[in-house]
């Protein structure tokens, strides 16, 4: 399969310097970057910053044989919806595509701001992208065509968080309920759609999903969640991919990890009994991203590995493992 490759061609009279096709291909590599880091947070239900290692997959100076990669492969998967991004940049319906298309907000600022840095830098010279033979051209794109999605607002935003109810006292008995999510807490302001006896009866259950506006500080990280509308149980999380940082596996059929929250030890496990898999974490991202490692770990031993010498056990869990997958 061709991959994406990207052309910069002066205009005519003009001549690119090499900075200037350095700029560029940095504009694309970090727009490359954060398109990926969105597939990635959405694909492992990530809230917030990735663990360390995940923004490596998209470097684009890793050479494609180097990469254990596929069609399905995240890198790939990126580097379409770049394509795609590219295309419908020159056109009116562009602010409205990357809110369709970045559902949080932080990544369409991001991705917006790479094409408007992209257009600056592209100033005498176009740029050309496309597979094989097939090229195009980034037509008719302009720094303000970007402007209304670059200035959107992303220190609040609407979300679902994962977490436990807790609920705290003061000295006159007035209640006051934070979401733990582990690593830190965030306030939970209580209202028509999350009445205090709701989020009562909730500070005493386990993991829960609360969904509102979740408001970030000077170092984005949520301290509240405001205008609550919904809350429900958090039994368990599917995933449809598996990804780790050296690698990745799209499912045919999706793993479900139950999800549990010691509330003294503050922390996550997530666990999947056919597989033996039991991964803990006090923070969330840490804990999935955990999961995804043994998941992966058992991928490489049952089924990359040679299968001479597995037990009975063992061939079950590599046919099983390979049932995830497509043919």
């Amino acid at each position: 399969m061709d991959t994406l490759t990207f052309k910069v061609v002066p205009d005519e009279g003009n001549e690119v310097t090499a900075k200037q096709a350095d700029l560029i291909m940095k504009d694309i590599q970090s727009m490359l970057s954060h398109v990926g880091m969105f597939i990635v947070t959405a694909e492992m239900g990530l809230q917030g910053r990735a663990p360390d290692g995940f923004e490596s997959k998209f470097d684009m100076g890793i050479e494609p044989r180097e990469r254990r990669s596929d069609e399905n492969s995240v890198i790939n998967v990126a580097l379409f919806k770049l394509e795609k991004t590219l295309d419908v940049a020159g056109s009116d319906i562009v602010n409205r595509w990357l809110s369709e298309n970045y559902t949080d907000p932080r990544y369409k600022v991001a991705v917006a701001k790479d094409l408007m840095k992209l257009c600056v830098d592209l100033q005498g010279c176009r740029l050309r992208y496309g597979r094989g033979r097939m090229m195009k051209e980034l037509f008719n794109a302009r720094p303000e065509r970007f402007s209304e999605s670059a200035g959107a607002e992303t220190k609040t935003f609407t979300c679902a968080l994962a977490g436990v109810v807790c609920r705290k006292s003061d000295m006159k008995g007035r209640n006051a309920y934070y979401l733990d999510s582990g690593d830190r807490t965030s306030k939970i302001t209580t209202g028509k759609d999350f009445p205090e006896r709701t989020a009562y009866s909730f500070s005493l259950a386990g993991p829960c999903l609360v969904s509102g506006m979740a408001v970030l500080n000077d170092e984005d990280h949520i301290v509240e969640v405001r205008d609550v509308c919904g809350v429900s149980d958090f039994p368990g999380i599917v995933f449809k991919r598996i990804i780790t940082p050296v690698s990745d596996l799209a499912l045919l059929n999706p793993v479900t990890a139950d999800v549990s929250f010691d509330r003294n030890a503050r922390k996550w496990t997530l666990t999947n009994d056919i597989m033996g898999i039991s991964a803990s974490a006090p923070n969330w991202n840490d804990a999935v991203a955990a999961f995804h490692d043994y998941f992966m770990f058992l991928w490489e031993t049952y089924v990359e590995q040679s299968k001479d010498g597995l037990s009975e056990e063992e061939k079950e869990m590599r046919d099983y493992m390979l049932s995830l997958v497509p043919f």
